[in-house]
């Protein structure tokens, strides 16, 4: 037997009388320790392999970043920064030039755009989005249940910018009924409405809004012209009810004719009057739940009667007393220039005395459509133009369309041709028309007049007998014009292409 052979048989004989010679429990505590190191030894072995995994992350990581950092780093290409146009230059590096292979309009070179890509959004940025998106949902559910409204108003805004004050105050009043609906006190709404009110003459309804506005907020910047209006529309009634004063006082009950009116004595008491203050009873101020409103507030504020209301009674006064035409003139031309706004004041008086002296109407009709491109009163007044100047039947053309629409006016259209029909011979046409519109405004003697003329032309005599009895029975006559007519000592020709060119 070999020497290695020996030793192993020695180890196994060792062996075998070593465990001969252990005990049971000795044998027992010799497993559990060799099962304890087989345990720490595989614990050991995991904990080397989970740090051998990290260390290997770990690596991956920091050659990410040094790839991205190599990316972000500029390159030139060889291309100097100073030799590139500084409009075509990267928006973020600023020093390569912009622009990709796939886009070559990027506002970014291809490393900027390529790290943008890789930059993620974080949590609050997410966040952000998703508030601004709720808040926006929830905007339109409230805009959904105010829909009706603001389009009336942004409706009636646009009007107003197109100078269309008329269609403007509808589309007011569809939002102002809408806002008293819902309890609603739209401030802008109602500045707006009395701004387009004023605008349009409505002077009367203009004190149905004083309540809508508080004494603490009607003077400030965004309300102010609300402001002004209640201020202007104060000195207009003031002066209005001054002269009416005046008037009285000077002619008493004694005067019952306009004509006899001591005219130089009014119009010195007119002269009066302008920049005068105000004198007004003390008014006691208006309260609602404990606030003051800006029903004495306004009032308080006009302090002087209102000079283009003055010129306007001058102008009265020189129209009943009878006096020439361009003294008329005068005081509404001095209207139009110092508040050509107020194109409710002068707009048809004016145009009127414009086509009595046969003055070219065009340029004053374009000056009025500026205010208001929907205002009647200048095709009444173009169509009593081309009357005038003998183009009949356009200016009959010209009043059907107003009234086929219904218009306000339709009544003046009607008269305008029954006196184009009388000078083109056709008197049943002119009797039909003159009767018309009678039948739509018969309560002047001008819209009489009409009648009677062309009752007189046509032959209609017992229309002509009716009209002659309510005038009697009011203690009035025919113009002078209707009465020449009938005994023959005036023709047509004479009546409406002479003088004034029309019947009074």
């Amino acid at each position: 037997m070999d020497e290695n052979r020996q030793d192993e048989v020695l180890n196994e004989s060792e062996t075998i009388e070593e465990t001969e010679v252990l005990s049971d429990e000795e044998l027992k505590l010799k497993q559990e320790m060799e099962a304890l190191a087989r345990t720490f030894q595989e614990e050991l072995d995991k904990a080397k392999a989970e740090e051998a995994q990290l260390a290997l992350e770990k690596q991956e990581a920091e050659e990410e970043a040094e790839i991205l950092i190599q990316e972000l780093e500029p390159e030139t290409d060889g291309e100097n920064i100073d030799d590139i146009p500084e409009e075509e230059l990267c928006e973020c590096c600023g020093e390569k030039r912009r622009g990709t292979k796939s886009n070559p309009d990027s506002p970014y070179c291809p490393s900027c755009e390529k790290a943008l890509r890789r930059y993620p959004f974080d949590l609050l940025s997410v966040l952000l989005v998703l508030i601004v998106v709720g808040f926006s949902f929830y905007a339109c559910i409230c805009f959904a249940d105010r829909t009706e409204l603001y389009a009336n108003s942004l409706q009636a805004k646009r009007y107003e910018s197109n100078a269309k004050p008329a269609s403007a105050y509808t589309s007011n009043a569809k939002a102002i009924e809408i806002m008293k609906k819902d309890k609603i006190n739209g401030e802008l709404v109602y500045k707006r409405a009395v701004d387009t009110m004023f605008k349009l003459g409505s002077t009367e309804e203009i004190s149905n809004y004083e309540d809508r506005f508080k004494t603490w907020e009607i003077k400030l910047p965004h309300l102010r012209k609300a402001y002004d209006v209640f201020k202007t529309n104060e000195e207009m009634t003031a002066t209005q009810d001054k002269i009416y004063s005046l008037v009285a006082e000077i002619a008493g009950n004694e005067i019952t004719n306009p004509a006899d009116l001591p005219y130089d004595e009014v119009m010195a008491k007119l002269d009066e009057l302008e920049n005068a203050q105000i004198v007004r009873e003390p008014v006691e101020v208006d309260t609602e739940n404990g606030e003051e409103f800006v029903t004495s507030a306004y009032r308080n504020s006009a302090q002087t009667y209102n000079t283009s209301m003055i010129n306007f009674f001058r102008f009265y006064f020189s129209a009943v007393c009878e006096k020439d035409y361009e003294t008329q003139i005068k005081y509404l031309e001095k209207i139009k220039e110092d508040t050509p706004e107020y194109t409710w004041l002068y707009d048809s008086m004016l145009g009127d005395l414009y086509n009595k002296t046969g003055k070219d109407v065009t340029e004053y009709c374009d000056f009025l459509l500026k205010y208001n491109s929907e205002n009647p009163v200048v095709y009444v007044i173009k169509t009593t133009s081309l009357r005038i100047q003998g183009k009949y039947d356009e200016a009959i053309e010209l009043a059907q369309k107003y009234i086929d629409r219904n218009d306000t006016y339709a009544y003046e259209f009607l008269r305008q041709q029954a006196l184009c029909y009388l000078m083109k011979g056709e008197y049943k046409n002119a009797y039909d028309a003159a009767n018309s519109s009678y039948g739509l405004y018969g309560n002047t003697l001008q819209s009489v007049d009409t009648l009677a003329l062309c009752s007189i032309a046509s032959n209609n005599m017992s229309t002509y007998d009716e009209l002659a009895k309510l005038l009697e029975e009011n203690e009035v006559q025919f113009s002078d014009e209707v009465t020449a007519y009938k005994n023959g000592t005036l023709t047509l020709e004479d009546i409406l292409t002479k003088g004034d060119f029309d019947v009074q």
